[in-house]
């Protein structure tokens, strides 16, 4: 929330950058460190996109980010660099299995001991990924309730039509970017985005992955009602704040709202919501499963690089005691 900027979306920024240790698609390791230490400063840059602060409320938010920051590094960071290291572990007996695949052993040497199931990866697995990862942003939703609660409680009506008319605006562009009218542009879109994603992760797709790449994406869900589910939690954001800045409600029950908010944005309003959202995120995951059951060996290890990379980035910024206990419990010690 930068001060005399023009422009907050509290759950969408915080919940990208809060949980992006636990995130496997990244674009370069390198950037894990630097990204990290440099998070409480981006946010708030990307927070003032959204409303413009007094001097006396962008004092009081660093203040609150920088805290928070400091309690997520020192209690959070740990369980990221150990997911991490759980998700190498595992694809670790798919490259030693792949190895094995290669005539006359021409393989090099794996990087690590593989001592993991070899088998290809399941839905339940990754579904078992997702759950660590909602875990992770549940605890820091409720970290981050109080500060928020704290910081909307001040806001004035001109702040609060600001981040209405921010988010109108956000909604706009992204209709306009991803709804094309043509069903047609909206899966060739649709293909592009999920072939950028897993790229990023095993490197370029082979000529057979691409084909079910496409056939999946061709096939996933098309829906319209998305988008006015996405209003629509807009609208309640903007609601939960109007009525905490301006009721100005003791802490505690500013805070469980907040809370609530937090918790709960991505639930859908109506069952029938909630099924169509369940129906995306299995077919997402099928599409997943179906590409990475077809991994090269040479895109294991590039999978294998770009998390170990990025735990390795991530792990100076340990805390001493975590650093000792996670060196200890990476797979392949003893």
């Amino acid at each position: 929330m930068r001060s005399g900027s023009k422009n907050l979306s509290t759950h969408g920024c915080l919940g990208r950058w809060l949980m992006i240790a636990a995130t496997v698609l990244l674009a370069s390791c390198s950037l894990a460190r630097i990204g990290y230490t440099w998070a409480p400063t981006l946010l708030s840059w990307e927070l003032g996109r959204y409303v413009t602060l007094s001097a006396k409320q962008q004092k009081e938010s660093d203040e609150l980010l920088k805290s928070l920051f400091e309690w997520h590094q020192r209690t959070q960071l740990p369980a990221y660099v150990a997911f991490l290291d759980d998700v190498d572990h595992r694809l670790s007996g798919i490259e030693a299995r792949l190895r094995a695949q290669v005539p006359n052993g021409a393989g090099a040497p794996p990087s690590a001991p593989a001592k993991s199931d070899g088998s290809p990866l399941t839905a339940a697995e990754l579904v078992a990924w997702r759950a660590r990862a909602k875990a992770a942003w549940e605890t820091v939703a409720r970290q981050l309730a109080g500060p928020v609660a704290s910081q909307v409680r001040t806001f004035t009506d001109e702040q609060l039509a600001e981040v209405g008319e921010a988010m109108a605006r956000k909604h706009r562009e992204a209709m306009a970017k991803y709804q094309q009218p043509d069903i047609g542009r909206r899966i060739e879109a649709r293909h592009e985005r999920w072939q950028q994603r897993l790229e990023q992760f095993i490197g370029p797709l082979t000529e057979r992955q691409r084909a079910t790449l496409g056939h999946r994406v061709a096939a996933l869900t098309d829906s319209t009602d998305w988008w006015a589910e996405r209003e629509q939690r807009q609208q309640r954001l903007l609601a939960v704040l109007t009525r905490v800045a301006r009721e100005r409600p003791p802490m505690p029950e500013a805070t469980a709202a907040i809370e609530a908010l937090l918790l709960h944005w991505s639930d859908g309003r109506t069952p029938q919501m909630r099924q169509l959202l369940a129906t995306l995120t299995r077919e997402s995951e099928a599409l997943v499963i179906a590409v990475l059951d077809d991994m090269t060996l040479a895109q294991v290890r590039r999978a294998r690089e770009t998390l170990r990379g990025y735990a390795n980035d991530l792990r100076p910024l340990l805390p001493a005691s975590a650093s000792v206990d996670n060196e200890k419990a990476r797979p392949g010690r003893s």
